[in-house]
């Protein structure tokens, strides 16, 4: 059910920093069944106008090597994974954030008896959604796009345990959370300081992390 954070600053800054806590933060967190977030990690950044990507099926908390080796940035998204079901483990694909054109994206949550009308591209949950996001930001802006596509997840899905996203353009941040139960797990948080917004499943150490309001897209600029 997964931890993801995104980072926006002024000025580039190093990622090994915020990926080191990021990490300690992953690996003492569990999902509501108990599952740590060990299936993987990845992290997506803006460079030279573009999104750049890596991922690992490493636990994220055993990948602190990698981290230096990472350029410095004002944009990224990073995920650590929990897989919900077994057939989706040790398959790199299906590690976000995932990335299309000047899009990037996370999702954590549990969605039941999914049952949309008709085909979305994707093998796993997270890539279905994805799917259905990008056909709405194919034609209405960021914001209307993710109010789509959650009222279409909440139209077809049996229960919604949980629904949180996030999105990049190559310049703003957009964030949406929904929960039933397990609000100290679901609910997302935001931290602004002098020349940095964050936004995080869970605080961060070092950081005055706010609880963000549920069913409602924010933006940060």
């Amino acid at each position: 059910m997964c931890r993801f954070a995104l980072l926006k600053t002024t000025a580039p800054t190093r990622l090994q920093e915020v990926l080191g806590r990021f990490s300690t933060m992953a690996q003492a967190s569990r999902a509501p069944d108990g599952d740590l977030q060990g299936d993987g990690w990845g992290v997506t950044w803006r460079q030279n106008g573009a999104w750049q990507r890596h991922a690992s099926l490493n636990p994220v908390w055993e990948s602190r090597s990698e981290f230096s080796r990472l350029p410095e940035t004002d944009l990224f998204l990073v995920h650590a994974r929990s897989a919900s079901f077994a057939q989706g483990k040790n398959n790199v694909a299906f590690n976000q954030p995932f990335i299309s054109g000047k899009y990037a994206f996370v999702f954590n949550g549990l969605l039941k008896g999914m049952r949309y009308p008709r085909p979305v591209a994707g093998e796993i949950g997270a890539q279905k959604i994805w799917s259905l996001l990008q056909e709405f930001l194919a034609k209405d802006k960021v914001e209307t796009a993710i109010e789509k596509t959650t009222a279409q997840l909440n139209t077809y899905a049996r229960q919604v345990q949980g629904l949180n996203l996030g999105v990049s353009d190559g310049q703003r941040l957009y964030v949406y959370s929904q929960f039933n139960g397990n609000v100290d797990y679901y609910t997302l948080h935001a931290s602004r300081s002098s020349g940095k917004i964050m936004v995080s499943s869970e605080p961060l150490t070092g950081e005055l992390f706010n609880p963000l309001e549920p069913k409602k897209v924010h933006v940060f600029e």
